[in-house]
């Protein structure tokens, strides 16, 4: 999450979930995790495509190094950046699902 104030807050879970669509197996579903999202507040929902992608050296791509690309005023405009900025790091097309969702208020 990246406040208004341009302080930006990792958001984690207190206990690990089964991944999306698989709590139907019996497993406990997730508890939510409540934050406040005030106004001017963005956050950001991706998968571990994104961060778990490397560069040809193996180096991760590292999300919170490139939150700048956030700041514009255009969502769209803004995601489209980051993920040429993650195209560009990996150095061709991602080789994992690279999902992003960028929700502003």
């Amino acid at each position: 999450m990246i406040r208004q104030v341009g302080r930006s807050v990792l958001l984690e879970p207190e206990e690990d979930s089964p991944p999306l669509g698989l709590a139907g197996l019996g497993l406990p579903g997730p508890k939510p995790l409540r934050v406040p999202f005030t106004q001017g507040d963005q956050m950001l929902l991706y998968t571990d495509g994104v961060i778990e992608a490397r560069d040809g050296g193996g180096a991760f791509y590292l999300l919170t190094d490139r939150l700048a690309l956030l700041g514009q005023a255009d969502p769209q405009k803004a995601v489209d950046d980051l993920r040429a900025d993650l195209v560009d790091h990996v150095g061709g097309p991602l080789p994992d699902d690279a999902a992003m969702l960028l929700v502003r208020r």
